[in-house]
């Protein structure tokens, strides 16, 4: 069964996703299942950066954007090994799994794209 769930994300993820839903044609729900099928076929590792809970410590990553999702009871119990692990709850873990999976399909961006990324040069 699926939930519908909700966690934040940088509005640079979320420029990054828009732009390749746009480039593949891919649903959204589509695109955050295979975010967290690579997430849970590769290392499964959280940056360090975002377990920091205090917005004072100036490497506290802000995620400013709610993102939705729709989140099978398969992948969430695969998910919560990790999130036992590394000490963190089902929020963080979705946002490294997409923030992961943007990263690793940039490649499919125009390069002016991929600049203004680079450059925080967009809105949303």
């Amino acid at each position: 069964m699926n939930h519908l769930t909700s966690f934040n994300i940088t509005t640079t993820v979320k420029y990054t996703e828009n732009e390749i839903l746009k480039k593949t044609g891919l649903s959204q729900a589509a695109f955050h299942r295979k975010a967290i099928d690579a997430f849970l076929a590769g290392d499964q590792k959280i940056d360090r950066r975002l377990k920091i809970k205090e917005i004072s410590n100036p490497e506290y990553v802000k995620r400013s954007f709610k993102e939705l999702i729709y989140l099978d009871d398969e992948r969430r119990k695969l998910l919560e090994p990790i999130m036992e692990r590394e000490n963190v709850g089902i929020t963080v873990v979705l946002f490294q799994a997409l923030y992961d999976y943007c990263f690793e399909m940039a490649s499919v961006l125009d390069h002016d794209v991929v600049k203004n990324i680079i450059e925080g040069n967009y809105t949303l």
